[in-house]
């Protein structure tokens, strides 16, 4: 069943996230309940100005429901309703997402531009040590732009979230593997963006090759994918060869060996800098452990398996 499922899923992602299909930016399908950015006014402002959030499943009152923009905590509300949402853009906001978190469900990730500041870096993994541990052990990792406190960022291991941090700082997190983590992507997300994976494996786990095709092209045939982008449109999933060629509009799809870093993990997110979190012909939106799937493929180098 939860084959079936997951099939189910990355069939509706290529049928609506690329080439002839529908992504047009407009409201795309999510879960019940999920809080949703559908628009925000004005589409850029200054530190301190009033930003307006529009979009449904925000909840009747604030409660311990919370903000983000560029990375910075909205902690003035103005107004918050269900589906309307007014504050002011905090003092150290910086262009960069947008993003409702109501019971700790994260909504699609809007980009906004604070006047006067650019787009924040993207935090990047140079490196985790050891290469290898237990759940329970501390897990170092190095790299850049982390903020120099934890915040609202947030590490994942293997698909489950660090709650145990020992360190923060801009270039370093120390932390304790969850114990439920399984061999699998080391994620940093910070103010709604997340940075490159790198493979780690947890002791006592094993994580089975993602095969292409055993798990992804019966799904394009199977699911009449091939009816959409497998003709004359500029991406194709009719052969792998086309699928690992093909471009969207904004660059190749997949990027073996990157899968924070390929278009299609980014749109699955809604950590991608244009159109809306796919897929757009939902409900829902994939869960984190199926993205997570996707992209373990993807890093494990995409293969022709």
């Amino acid at each position: 069943m939860r084959s079936f499922f997951f099939l189910a899923f990355v069939s509706a992602i290529f049928l609506a996230v690329f080439g002839g299909c529908s992504d047009t930016g407009s409201n795309p399908a999510k879960p019940a309940g999920q809080p949703h950015i559908t628009s925000m006014q004005p589409d850029s402002a200054f530190a301190g100005d009033t930003l307006k959030i529009v979009g449904t499943d925000f909840g009747a009152s604030k409660g311990s429901s919370t903000v983000s923009v560029g990375g910075a905590n909205a902690d003035t509300i103005y107004l918050w309703s269900s589906t309307e949402i007014r504050l002011k853009i905090p003092a150290f906001a910086v262009t960069g997402n947008v993003t409702v978190t109501v019971g700790g469900a994260a909504s699609n990730a809007a980009t906004f531009k604070v006047r006067g500041t650019v787009a924040a870096t993207p935090p990047h993994i140079a490196s985790v040590q050891p290469d290898s541990a237990f759940a329970g052990d501390t897990l170092k990792i190095v790299g850049t732009d982390f903020g120099a406190s934890k915040g609202s960022s947030s590490v994942t291991v293997g698909g489950k979230n660090a709650d145990t941090i020992y360190l923060w700082s801009a270039t370093e997190i120390r932390l304790k593997i969850p114990a439920t983590a399984v061999t699998g992507n080391v994620i940093v997300t910070v103010g709604g963006t997340a940075s490159n994976a790198v493979t780690f494996k947890v002791r006592g786990t094993v994580v089975a090759d993602v095969s292409f095709a055993g798990d992804v092209l019966p799904v394009f045939v199977s699911a009449g994918c091939t009816g959409c982008h497998g003709g004359t449109n500029n991406l194709r999933v009719d052969t792998y060869a086309r699928l690992m060629s093909g471009t969207s509009d904004n660059g190749p799809v997949v990027t073996a060996g990157n899968g924070e870093g390929s278009v299609i993990i980014k749109k699955l997110r809604g950590t991608a800098s244009f159109g809306g979190r796919m897929p757009a012909s939902g409900p829902p939106f994939l869960d984190n452990a199926t993205i997570d799937k996707i992209s373990l493929w993807i890093t494990q180098g995409a293969k022709n398996n």
